[in-house]
């Protein structure tokens, strides 16, 4: 059963990360099938407490998801992961 959370997000998410947010998720179509062109990633819609609950849960999925919407949410994970890359590095290995 899905808590009645008051922020809500729309959002691309692999079929391997829905187990992780089954808590949240609102509404998924039962027929839908993942669209090639998103990496057959799922839309669905997903409520959360607020804004800071949403990035927490989210960014700890990594590529398996992307926000659509609400913007400042998207804008906050894209900061963050700005920030990782940051101290991380651009992808060079050690």
């Amino acid at each position: 059963m899905t808590r009645p959370y008051p922020f809500s997000v729309k959002a691309l998410v692999a079929p391997e990360a829905l187990p992780y947010l089954a808590e949240y998720r609102v509404d998924l179509d039962p027929g839908q099938n993942g669209d090639p062109e998103s990496g057959n990633r799922l839309q669905i819609k997903l409520n959360f407490k607020n804004l800071e609950h949403a990035r927490d849960r989210l960014l700890a999925l990594g590529g398996s998801v992307e926000v659509l919407n609400p913007l400042p949410l998207r804008l906050s994970i894209r900061d963050f992961a700005r920030e990782i890359v940051g101290v991380y590095g651009g992808g060079e290995d050690g």
